[in-house]
C-alpha cells in the first residue's frame, strides 16, 4: 500500500514552486540585460516571486469536539520515533484554534500563544498576527518528547474568571459549565496557537489549520471571513459511531457548505472512528456493509458525493504507522485520505 503519496507530493510541489522560481529569476535577469524590463513588470516578477516562496498548501480541520482532529494530525504527520506529535489523550481537547506550520524566519522551534483578553479589543486577529509584543512564546527541543510536550500542552490551558468577565469575552454558560465555590468558571486560557514545526511535510509548504468545535468558530468570525476560506481542503471530521449530529449539520450549513459551493473549496468529509464499529463478532462482510451504508447516509445528509465521505480510523492509522503493520494500516482506511489530499495538492 502506497503510504507516501502525500510526502512525495509536496515534495513535487515544493520542487515545482523552486522550478518556477527559478526561471521567474532568469527572465527577470534576461529581461533587465535587453532592456526590456519597464518598471511594472519588474514589480509584477517581484510579486510572482514573493507569492511563490510565502505559498503554502493549507488544509483546515473542521468539526466538534472529541471527533479526534488532534489524532488525525498526529497520523498526517507522523514520520518516527513511536510517539505522538500533539498530546492526545483522553479529558484534553485543542481549547483554542491552532496553525501548525514551518516558519523559516524562526530559529527555533515554538509556540506562540495569543491571551485570551486580548478578545477585550477590537484589534482584529490578523492584527494581532503582525504584533508579536502581545503574543507569549515557548520554545522548545523538537527531539525532547517532555520538552514538546510541555509547549504544546499550553494550547489546551484554561483560566478561570469570573461570570463576568467570561461573558465579556463571549463565553456562553454552556461553554464554560459549572461555577466553582468561589463563583470563577473556566475559560481557554488562549486566544490563538501559532506551533512552527521542523517537520518534513511542513517545510515543503504544509499548513494545517485545527479549529475546535462550533463556539470556538462563532467566537472568532475571522475563522470563517479568512482563514478557511483562504484553505485548499477542508478535512470536516464527524464521528462514526454518532453519524451526522444537529451540531455537525450546524457547521456544515454555516461554515462549509458555502465555502465548496461558491469557493470551490476541495471538502472531504472523514467518518472518524470507525474502529468503534469493528466487532470480533460480526463477519468482516458485514461489518464493511453497516460502513458503506453509513457514508452513503452521509453523502445523502451533506448533498455530496459519496467520493468525498471516507471513513476511517486515524488512530489505528497512527499506530499502523507506528508499529510499521501493513493490516491495520489498511484496515484504517488512513491511506485513501493521504491519496485524496495528494491529489488537491496536484489540482492546486
Amino acid at each position: 500500500m502506497d503510504v507516501r503519496s502525500l510526502h512525495r507530493q509536496m515534495t513535487h510541489y515544493n520542487r515545482w514552486k523552486r522550478q518556477l522560481d527559478e526561471r521567474l529569476q532568469q527572465f527577470e535577469r534576461w529581461g533587465k540585460n535587453h532592456g526590456m524590463l519597464g518598471a511594472d513588470m519588474g514589480k509584477t516578477l517581484q510579486r510572482a516571486r514573493q507569492l511563490l516562496r510565502g505559498e503554502s498548501f493549507t488544509i483546515a480541520c473542521v468539526g466538534e469536539f472529541s471527533r479526534g482532529k488532534t489524532e488525525l494530525i498526529n497520523a498526517l504527520l507522523y514520520t518516527a520515533g513511536g510517539r505522538r506529535l500533539l498530546p492526545s489523550q483522553p479529558g484534553r481537547t485543542t481549547m483554542c484554534p491552532t496553525e501548525i506550520f514551518w516558519d523559516a524566519q524562526q530559529p527555533t522551534n515554538c509556540v506562540r500563544l495569543l491571551p485570551i483578553e486580548t478578545r477585550y479589543t477590537n484589534t482584529s486577529l490578523q492584527s494581532f498576527k503582525r504584533i508579536p509584543q502581545n503574543w507569549v512564546t515557548i520554545h522548545f527541543d523538537a527531539k525532547d518528547h517532555e520538552q514538546t510536550r510541555a509547549a504544546i500542552n499550553q494550547v489546551s490551558a484554561s483560566k478561570q474568571v469570573s461570570v463576568a468577565d467570561a461573558t465579556k469575552l463571549g463565553f456562553s454558560q454552556d461553554e464554560w459549565g459549572e461555577r466553582d465555590e468561589n463563583g470563577m468558571v473556566s475559560v481557554p486560557a488562549w486566544r490563538h496557537a501559532l506551533i512552527s514545526l521542523d517537520h518534513p511535510l511542513l517545510r515543503q509548504g504544509l499548513r494545517i489549520v485545527d479549529t475546535p468545535g462550533l463556539n470556538a468558530l462563532g467566537n472568532e468570525p475571522e475563522l470563517t471571513l479568512k482563514t478557511l476560506p483562504d484553505a485548499d481542503a477542508i478535512l470536516f471530521l464527524l464521528s462514526a459511531d454518532a453519524g451526522v449530529t444537529a451540531s455537525d449539520m450546524d457547521i456544515w450549513r454555516e461554515h462549509i457548505q458555502g465555502l465548496r459551493d461558491n469557493h470551490c473549496t476541495a471538502v472531504i468529509t472523514l467518518l472518524n472512528k470507525i474502529d468503534s464499529l469493528w466487532d470480533d463478532l460480526t463477519p468482516e462482510q458485514e461489518v464493511q456493509a453497516n460502513i458503506d451504508r453509513l457514508c452513503q447516509l452521509t453523502a445523502r445528509q451533506l448533498n455530496m458525493s459519496p467520493d468525498h465521505v471516507v471513513a476511517l480510523s486515524a488512530k489505528q492509522g497512527l499506530l499502523g504507522k507506528v508499529g510499521r503493520n501493513q493490516a491495520q494500516l489498511a484496515r484504517s482506511n488512513f491511506a485513501q485520505l493521504e491519496h485524496m489530499l495528494a491529489e488537491c495538492i496536484l489540482r492546486n
